[in-house]
């Protein structure tokens, strides 16, 4: 529903970002407030996928990512968010079991996706 909403009302804010682009540098993610967020994939340490009991009016699924300086938080229904999955999704050793299990729930959970592994 959230989607058709937003393809129906393109000029709201449904989930709090205006612009979500993926490059093989770097995820860059502006907020409706103005503030840009760019994280470069070598600084990525972890994903997570954080599901709420909020849905479906509210954003309930979210994508986690995790640097050691910041974390980005990315609302699944946000414009770009397939693509960010599919480059996710080439991370060596990305758990795809732990994506299908996420979207299958409606409660409060946090799933691990994928952790850079120590550099030696």
């Amino acid at each position: 529903m959230l989607r058709w909403l937003a393809h129906r009302f393109p000029h709201l804010p449904l989930h709090h970002v205006s612009a979500l682009a993926v490059s093989g540098r770097s995820i860059y993610c502006r907020r409706v407030n103005g503030i840009a967020e760019e994280l470069l994939w070598d600084d990525l340490q972890r994903v997570l996928i954080r599901t709420t009991d909020q849905g479906p009016f509210s954003d309930d699924v979210f994508f986690i990512l995790e640097t050691t300086q910041f974390t980005v938080w990315i609302p699944q229904p946000a414009r770009g968010c397939d693509e960010l999955l599919q480059a996710l999704q080439r991370l060596p050793g990305f758990d795809n079991a732990a994506v299908i299990a996420a979207m299958g729930c409606t409660d409060n959970h946090v799933f691990h996706c994928w952790q850079r592994s120590p550099q030696t």
